[in-house]
């Protein structure tokens, strides 16, 4: 039995968008794009329904519905429509299938029950029951579980020729996990100096509740799963309790009260009180565990702040606090110059006062004007007797001046004005050098483009400004010099041997989240960089680099089933001297080598150093920059565990991955 049912190829012509706008004159109803007018789309298509069908109540054959209706019974009795067995609504890029289905016209209250199925194209959501009161917008869903892109929440998909993309009864017979395709990962950073995750990368997951209720904007629920891992049984989930989930200014917040991470349905990791905003990149973890000889005496402990919001939330300030663990317990430190040296003397050990036990980092980001600021501000002690060793500022203004962008074209075009306090650059002989100040201007044009299956990248830059840092040849002595500096950079990769793999995986593969891309790939990059100082100081290099990378196994097999290694001798031809150490030429002969394998299960080995070949620095024919990292490979995340041997830092990299599929299979246990 049909209610006023309209072929989808009329629905679908009288949908359009135009300059940003979503218009369906069928339901008298326009949207921008981008905008989150609903947490689930399940409660726009809810407001839809009603009103679709309040209209074929004035006028039942106005011919002003784009819903198709069917169901074994219908009846529409005093205040109440009713429909039974086998229910299907489908409406514009939505499709609902349910047993039973009662609203109540004088209450305004939407009921349904019984193996509801509602999916749209970026979402699917399966209930046993879902009740809505429209007048006071509140309601329940019921043992619910689905999956959802918190991307895209309440949008509208646009496909490419700007139409409401339609969904086909077929969509919700077969619910298997199909087509899937890795799509990024983000990456929880516990490595020096910040504790970090990048959210916004994270788009489609599962998720399942025993119930969740809307009240008004404000949707919530006792306890929420959610999993990245398409397939069962996850390797990953979140477990949140006490669930609270609002739009807030075209802007998603998910926040809980208690958090845990799940790996392998065994290993539980409390995460404490999460705040998460779906399109940040600074929503952080709680706490971090890091290694910092140089600048933290060792381990320390950081934990992350929620972010605080001013001015209208045009400012946004992220904190985080630390313990340095290790000088705590030996009550000494070697991080800093003795009491009347200078900011770059030599470090020397010297008992500590209880304020050098503690640490703070802010993030701040706003607007001015057209232009992006952010700044960094770290801390390594609270001691403010000895504020000027201890502070560390990075500033920058940026505005991207132009960009074209397509799927095999990316360029974009930055001018910025920078200014630094205390910033640390490793050199390779030369050790670590600190730059104390420096401010000035950059302008940077960044090129990336696939040329007959040949990748390649071109980087032009040229930027002016005043540095204030130790020379060359004597690391303890401060100068000053103004720079000029241009540099033009080219990176090509050509494929030698790449065999054609699938986008999409199966339950099979457990180690890694998309084909491993085997193959032989020469890579070759060479750069020019002019340097230009006061005093008649110049320097001219000229730096290739070329080698092959190879990949081999499926990393499928329990033992030895991945081995990826590059190889790259390089050279610098360098003519002139800077007047500092921390853009000094050196290291100009040698070979960066890279090795990452297998060898039980997701365990991995990789070390990457460099063979110093140059007859004329201190390091020649020995290793250095040198990174050890232990991994532990899944389908839905990665551990790194890694140290460098030259600047003795140290950290842990968790990256959890997402993907894009077709179907829901049955609930995750």
């Amino acid at each position: 039995m049909s209610l006023n049912s309209l072929d989808q190829k009329i629905l679908s012509n009288n949908i359009e968008y135009r300059n940003n706008v979503i218009s369906d004159p069928l339901n008298n109803l326009t949207y921008q794009k981008g905008d989150s007018y609903n947490l689930f789309q399940i409660e726009k298509f809810i407001r839809n329904f009603v009103a679709n069908l309040d209209n074929q109540n004035k006028n039942k054959f106005s011919g002003l519905s784009n819903l198709e209706i069917l169901s074994d019974k219908q009846t529409n009795f005093q205040d109440k429509f009713v429909a039974e067995g086998n229910i299907l609504i489908k409406s514009s890029n939505s499709i609902l299938r349910a047993n039973k289905l009662v609203y109540d016209k004088k209450l305004q209250i939407f009921h349904l029950n019984g193996n509801i199925k509602f999916k749209t194209d970026e979402q699917f959501i399966i209930a046993s029951e879902i009740k809505y009161d429209l007048r006071n917008k509140k309601g329940f869903l019921k043992d619910t579980y689905g999956s959802v892109n918190l991307n895209t929440l309440g949008q509208l998909k646009i496909n490419s020729k700007n139409k409401i993309e339609m969904l086909s009864e077929d969509s919700l017979k077969d619910n298997s996990i199909n087509k899937v395709i890795y799509n990024d990962s983000g990456a929880f950073a516990l490595s020096p100096k910040k504790v970090n995750s990048e959210f916004d990368k994270l788009q489609k997951w599962r998720f399942k509740a025993d119930k969740i209720i809307i009240k008004n904007d404000l949707w919530i629920s006792e306890k929420l799963i959610l999993t990245n891992d398409p397939f069962n049984y996850p390797q990953l989930l979140f477990h949140n309790h006490d669930v609270k989930i609002k739009n807030e200014k075209e802007d998603l917040v998910i926040s809980s009260e208690w958090s845990s991470l799940v790996l392998e349905n065994s290993s539980k990791i409390p995460l404490g009180k999460r705040n998460i905003k779906t399109s940040s990149k600074k929503n952080n973890l709680r706490w971090g565990l890091g290694y910092d000889q140089t600048s933290y005496d060792g381990f320390y402990i950081k934990r992350n702040l929620d972010s605080i919001y001013l001015f209208d939330r045009k400012v946004e300030l992220n904190l985080s606090k630390s313990f340095f663990l290790q000088r705590a317990l030996r009550g000494k430190t070697s991080s800093f110059s003795g009491k009347n040296d200078s900011v770059l003397d030599k470090k020397v050990t010297q008992n500590t006062k209880s304020l050098d036990f503690f640490g703070i980092d802010a993030d701040l980001k706003t607007k001015i004007f057209s232009f992006d600021f952010e700044s960094d501000i770290s801390l390594n002690s609270l001691d403010l007797d000895k504020l000027k060793k201890t502070i560390s500022v990075n500033s920058k203004l940026s505005k991207v001046l132009n960009q074209d962008k397509s799927e095999n074209y990316n360029k974009q075009t930055e001018l910025s004005f920078f200014g630094n306090y205390r910033d640390t650059i490793w050199n390779g002989s030369f050790g670590e050098r600190e730059i104390l100040t420096a401010y000035g201007i950059k302008v940077e044009n960044n090129k990336y483009w696939l040329d007959n299956n040949t990748k390649k990248s071109a980087k032009i830059g040229g930027g002016y400004g005043y540095y204030e840092s130790s020379a060359w040849d004597d690391s303890f002595e401060i100068i000053n010099s103004k720079r000029l500096n241009i540099a033009l950079e080219r990176r090509h990769s050509y494929p030698i041997w790449n065999p054609k793999l699938k986008d999409t995986i199966t339950s099979d593969y457990v180690y890694v989240p998309s084909p491993t891309k085997k193959g032989l790939n020469f890579n070759a990059q060479s750069n020019f960089d002019f340097f230009r100082y006061d005093d008649y100081y110049f320097q001219n290099l000229y730096t290739f680099k070329a080698g092959p990378e190879l990949t081999l196994g499926n990393f499928k097999n329990k033992f030895f089933d991945y081995t990826q290694l590059s190889i790259y001798p390089k050279i610098t031809l360098a003519r002139g001297k800077s007047p500092f150490g921390f853009d000094q030429s050196a290291d100009n002969h040698s070979i960066e080598i890279s090795l990452e394998q297998q060898f039980m299960g997701p365990l991995t080995l990789k070390s990457s150093t460099e063979y110093n070949l140059d007859i004329n620095s201190e390091n020649y024919r020995e290793f250095y920059n040198t990174t050890y990292t232990i991994g532990w490979s899944r389908r839905a995340y990665k551990i790194g565990l890694f140290y460098n041997e030259q600047n003795k830092s140290g950290g842990i990299n968790f990256k959890i991955h997402s993907f894009n599929f077709d179907g829901l299979d049955t609930k995750f246990k």
